[in-house]
């Protein structure tokens, strides 16, 4: 069970309403306020995770509530945990653009700048929680205001796992492998090879690159102490003694999204069957 009696939640904000919700929108309103849990109901008919009641609706739907599952629910963020940030075309499907091309008339007056929209899409670490929206770090240290509303998946900071920022990296004394296996020697704000740089403006607090049209290819897979050589390759290619390295979440997707993916793949229908032994 993901969520427990007195738990404060956040109610998920979608573009497109989920089949377990009313119909008519009586469930819209919620969308991106933060609820208390008042009871679980367990597994409801038809489906295979767990659904709670809230307090705050109890005079919707004739007094009775709504039930709501866990995949539309969010624990609240708390510093130090990560986020996954909705897709800008996501946000502007539901919200659309106001006249400077910001995402606006999100709940509680909230919007999403034009200006931070690489970070849309994202993983990124929270900083500091507030009422209503995170604060996470952008481009030259500063910190900008998420709403709730604009939070896909929260990702809670695991108890003794080291995480690696980049307030932590050294100038010259730390080498990074990328996920796509290029290695580069940190150096006054930039990642250095013999034939390549990537500055660290590009680079969230946890060191996704958030910039160009790249994407994860560049992220930050391992970090390790810079070796003491007099050729700059060997530092780059001899440097072994690992200090931090990425550990990442399974995607979690459901099962009729996996199929419709598989079925754009193959063209028909797809049935999964076990291995057979040789």
């Amino acid at each position: 069970m993901r969520f427990h009696t007195e738990d404060r939640v956040i109610v998920k904000s979608l573009s497109k309403r989920p089949q377990t919700w009313n119909p008519d929108g009586g469930m819209d309103k919620w969308m991106g306020k933060v609820v208390t849990i008042k009871s679980s109901l367990g597994p409801s008919l038809g489906i295979e995770v767990d659904s709670y009641l809230i307090k705050e609706d109890e005079e919707d739907n004739s007094g009775f509530g709504w039930g709501w599952t866990e995949n539309d629910l969010l624990p609240i963020p708390k510093p130090g945990d990560r986020v996954k940030l909705r897709t800008w075309e996501d946000m502007e499907k539901q919200y659309g653009l106001d006249s400077g091309g910001d995402i606006s008339f999100l709940p509680f007056g909230h919007y999403v700048s034009k200006r931070v929209k690489e970070y849309c899409g994202n993983v990124v670490l929270v900083q500091k929680t507030n009422e209503s929206s995170v604060e996470v770090k952008t481009n030259y240290d500063m910190l900008y205001n998420f709403a709730f509303s604009a939070i896909e998946e929260v990702y809670p900071k695991e108890e003794g796992k080291m995480e690696f920022t980049k307030d932590m990296l050294k100038s010259g004394e730390h080498v990074v492998t990328l996920r796509n296996n290029y290695r580069y020697l940190y150096l006054n704000g930039c990642f250095i090879n013999l034939s390549s740089a990537k500055i660290l403006d590009i680079y969230s607090e946890d060191l996704r690159n958030i910039g160009g049209i790249d994407g994860s290819e560049y992220d930050v897979m391992a970090v390790y102490e810079a070796r003491r050589y007099t050729c700059f390759s060997n530092i780059i290619l001899n440097s072994d003694k690992l200090i931090w390295k990425r550990d990442e979440e399974p995607i979690e997707i459901p099962s009729s999204e996996a199929f419709a993916k598989l079925r754009e793949i193959y063209g028909k229908e797809v049935k999964i069957v076990e291995d057979k032994d040789d």
